[in-house]
């Protein structure tokens, strides 16, 4: 076994970097062969591990592979309760539908646990633990190496100290964990007019700590933006799963984060363990499609065997790139500088890997080339533009072996790259953000509850391989919830989409699990719930790019049953 004290330090430590694997030999096997890298289980196969950055050669695709290099995600934030139909449940006699015996677990920037909206009427928190990665000072949690995990104890002590943040320091910078887990899970108040979509469930809150600098260098993000690592997220999910299974209860776990880092097909690591983890009787998972609908930055092109397709886009800071192609058509690129000066055509070999030059503009581009990526076998195709100078830069595409023709490049989410980076002929669809492209897991678009019309930044599919996402559509637009500080306001996002769809999923696993009517429930089968019950217009074909199969209302989701 890896030693705990030393792995703490290591984990948290801006020296070391932070790679995702699989393994295949027994988890004890595993542990003690590789003791010196901290390994941290997460479950299915899947490991964490450390090791010193001046021991790591220069990270790109030739390297390490794609899929272990930790993805970063940001937050998917910038009368929608009662319109879900979660209302009418909690208040329908013989049914009382409010998410007792259900755990709701949140993963995002913790949660201000002195606001009333998580404790019951006795005063006392609905909160069963707080596991915040970022504070190092107290216990860790039994299966993990590094942060503090603070227990419902700790937190009915703090509220009830003059100084709680003494006992229970965790606090949410951010305010979006704790929105997020009040529209899903936040106690009635009348004053307020507030309540939340399942408000007796219990809460376990996952605080994750904010992306290491060698990875944000690597991405070109701002190191004061909100960005988590795949692999902390992974963790989180592996925390709230052993809190069911510690406290016998189902789970349903809210994610309110996306990137648009990798394929779209639902294949990353975190979207791998996402998918197996739903399929488990007595456990959910929500996702967001994300706020990139609007954001110009994507682009879907098609092109034969004998021409190359001009992708324009501006620029005004350093960014990364990813084109994805199917097999067996193989793709090469050249790029065009704002001023004129060209890098011709880089040829598709395996392991190719550039650093182009451009003397005019100051400006880097690394070119990196995956001719058959590890998990999906898709080619990608990995651009690194560092210092460009301001203006449209362009990307002529070539293609060899072309039988579809068809390829996408994304760019990051706005959080991350801004709004003065886009494409100048983008494409809106096929914009969702992972993980909710992992197919079992519930996405759901955003859409104005009080007009019901779409959200125009809700991201939007189908995935790239064609699967049908989003799986519905609920509300996110002007959303009533609690903010640190013990106050409440309105906000917008598809994060709050998955909160309220989060809150409904729970009133269906107590209907089912805790109730005796459907015992074997699990993500799937809410799903399916869910879409049931949907409403939907007459003008639209569903499934739909924008609305999946409609807009949520679980009430009609049982209605439909009498």
């Amino acid at each position: 076994m890896p030693d705990s004290s030393r792995c703490r330090e290591i984990i948290m430590s801006e020296d070391y970097a932070d790679f995702i694997t699989e393994y295949t030999s027994t988890t004890e096997e595993f542990e003690e062969e590789n003791r010196e890298y901290c390994p941290q289980i997460v479950g299915y196969r899947y490991a964490l591990v450390y090791e010193r950055t001046d021991r790591i050669l220069p990270i790109n695709p030739q390297v390490y592979s794609y899929r272990s290099v930790p993805k970063l995600y940001g937050e998917m934030d910038t009368q929608a309760v009662e319109s879900t139909g979660s209302v009418r449940l909690q208040n329908l006699t013989g049914l009382n539908l409010d998410g007792s015996g259900v755990i709701i677990g949140v993963i995002d920037s913790g949660i201000d646990y002195m606001n009333e909206a998580f404790r019951y009427s006795s005063g006392d928190s609905r909160i069963v633990s707080i596991w915040d990665q970022s504070d190092n000072s107290g216990n860790t949690p039994e299966d993990f190496d590094y942060g503090t995990e603070y227990s419902q104890s700790d937190i009915n002590e703090a509220i009830r100290s003059e100084n709680p943040y003494d006992i229970v320091k965790s606090r949410d910078i951010t305010g979006h964990g704790t929105f997020m887990t009040g529209v899903a899970a936040g106690s009635e108040n009348v004053q307020q007019d507030f309540i939340g979509a399942a408000p007796e469930a219990k809460i376990v809150v996952v605080k994750l700590k904010q992306a290491k600098k060698y990875l944000r260098d690597y991405y070109f993000i701002d190191e004061n933006a909100v960005a988590y690592q795949e692999n902390d997220i992974m963790a989180g999910i592996r925390y709230v799963e052993r809190a069911g299974v510690k406290y016998r209860m189902p789970v349903v776990m809210c994610l309110g984060i996306g990137s648009s880092q990798g394929a779209h097909s639902g294949e990353s690591y975190l979207e791998t363990i996402i998918n197996e983890l739903a399929g488990r009787v007595g456990i959910c998972v929500v996702a967001p499609t994300g706020n990139e609908g609007n954001a110009r930055h994507h682009y879907q092109g098609r092109i034969s065997s004998a021409e190359y397709v001009n992708v324009e886009m501006r620029a005004d800071r350093s960014f990364t790139a990813e084109l994805w192609g199917q097999s067996p058509d193989l793709f090469s690129v050249s790029i065009i500088s704002p001023t004129g000066e060209v890098v011709p055509r880089i040829p598709a070999k395996i392991g190719q890997s550039d650093i182009l030059s451009f003397i005019f503009e100051n400006t880097k581009v690394y070119v990196d080339y995956r001719i058959v990526e590890q998990s999906t076998g898709a080619q990608l195709i990995l651009m690194r533009f560092e210092n460009p100078s301001v203006g449209i830069w362009r990307i002529q595409v070539y293609g060899d072996n072309i039988t579809v023709g068809s390829f996408h490049i994304w760019l990051p989410i706005t959080e991350f790259v801004g709004s003065g980076t886009y494409f100048l002929s983008p494409e809106p669809d096929v914009t969702l953000t992972a993980p909710s492209s992992s197919l079992r897991c519930i996405t759901t678009g955003g859409y104005n509850s009080r007009n019901n019309t779409f959200y125009i930044d809700s991201g939007r599919g189908f995935n790239r391989d064609g699967a049908r996402k989003p799986d519905i559509t609920s509300p996110c637009v002007n959303v009533f919830g609690p903010v640190p500080g013990g106050g409440y306001q309105n906000r917008t996002g598809t994060s709050v989409a998955a909160a309220l769809t989060a809150g409904a999923s729970a009133q269906l696993l107590q209907w089912g699990f805790i109730n005796g009517n459907d015992t074997n429930m699990n993500s799937q089968d809410i799903k399916n719930y869910l879409i049931r019950g949907a409403d939907r217009s007459r003008d639209i074909v569903y499934p739909s790019e924008q609305w999946g199969w409609g807009t949520l209302n679980v009430y009609d989701a049982l209605d439909i049953l009498r």
